[in-house]
């Protein structure tokens, strides 16, 4: 095991920084909105309650929203990478998957979801 710790790190510190943070770059572009809405929506638990559509909601709205910048910052243009340059704000900012996490927020307050019928019987 530490054999292969060991030849990993070598390959790792042998490819440069420069191309550890081209790659890790678009990688980390589509976990972190994902954490932040996540720990924001933690800091509303208790008016949330157990409503489950509503951190799913977030959180997919804001990793498509991520996914497409990702793909855009990592080169690859294609017709959904310029619909979100145009039209999303704060696209430029790195901060455009925040209205589609609002979004994807507001549509899972709706009271229609199965999982926020039975919110009581949930543990929490």
């Amino acid at each position: 095991m530490a054999a292969a710790v060991c030849l990993f790190s070598f390959v790792i510190s042998n490819v440069g920084l420069s191309q550890l943070i081209r790659f890790s770059l678009p990688v980390l572009m589509m976990i972190y909105p994902v954490s932040v809405v996540l720990i924001l929506l933690s800091f509303f638990k208790t008016y949330i309650a157990h409503r489950r559509m509503v951190y799913i909601g977030g959180m997919v709205m804001a990793f498509l929203a991520s996914f497409v910048h990702a793909l855009d910052t990592a080169g690859v243009s294609f017709g959904l990478t310029q619909l979100a340059k145009q039209y999303l704000p704060f696209y430029a900012l790195g901060l455009g998957w925040l209205v589609p996490a609002l979004v994807g927020v507001c549509l899972g307050l709706l009271p229609f979801w199965p999982m926020n019928r039975n919110a009581g019987n949930l543990a929490s």
